[in-house]
């Protein structure tokens, strides 16, 4: 086999063991989001987007996150979060509160976040970005998205740097001209 195929039958194996609960509680949970402690992955890459978000030139009406995570599980988790559905199995408390700290507000101001963001939130799409078309036609407006963000997903899903590349110019379909794309 050459580097390619070994990558892709390298990801073909990871997916076949692969536990979308288990995926959401790691990265969802302590020690990765430790919102006690500073060093926190998720705490690095909130930070990250909240000074992009504040201190850059980033604005626009519509942004799309590629990437809730890898699996079926986040998307109808994230539905249910929505919906304020009791039968969340995560708990956003912590983040929304977090988000609210970053913005100089008191953690207490999380319910006003929470139904801010439940009003402008318009969906949860599955997203391919390994075809040039990662969305359905029609899921976004013809002009396309004032910002993309994605954070450790490209990497994770790509098998090597060839499928990579690819994957950025699929985005790019999805992006309005002179929009902006964050990567973490």
């Amino acid at each position: 086999m050459d580097g390619k195929e070994d990558g892709v039958a390298a990801m073909a194996a990871t997916d076949q063991g692969f536990d979308p609960a288990a995926y959401l509680q790691y990265n969802s949970t302590p020690p990765r989001a430790d919102f006690e402690n500073n060093d926190s992955v998720l705490l690095w890459k909130m930070g990250c987007l909240h000074r992009a978000f504040t201190e850059g030139d980033v604005s626009g009406e519509l942004l799309v996150d590629i990437g809730s995570g890898p699996t079926l599980v986040n998307r109808q988790e994230l539905k249910r979060w929505l919906k304020n559905a009791e039968d969340s199995a995560l708990d956003w408390t912590p983040f929304l509160k977090h988000t609210c700290k970053l913005e100089g507000r008191q953690p207490s101001a999380w319910t006003e976040k929470a139904a801010r963001l439940r009003s402008v939130v318009s969906d949860v799409l599955y997203v391919d970005v390994h075809i040039p078309q990662p969305l359905d036609p029609g899921a976004l407006p013809p002009a396309g998205a004032d910002c993309l963000v994605s954070c450790f997903c490209l990497e994770a899903s790509s098998p090597d740097l060839a499928a990579f590349n690819r994957a950025l110019g699929h985005m790019k379909v999805l992006l309005r001209s002179g929009g902006h794309l964050l990567l973490i």
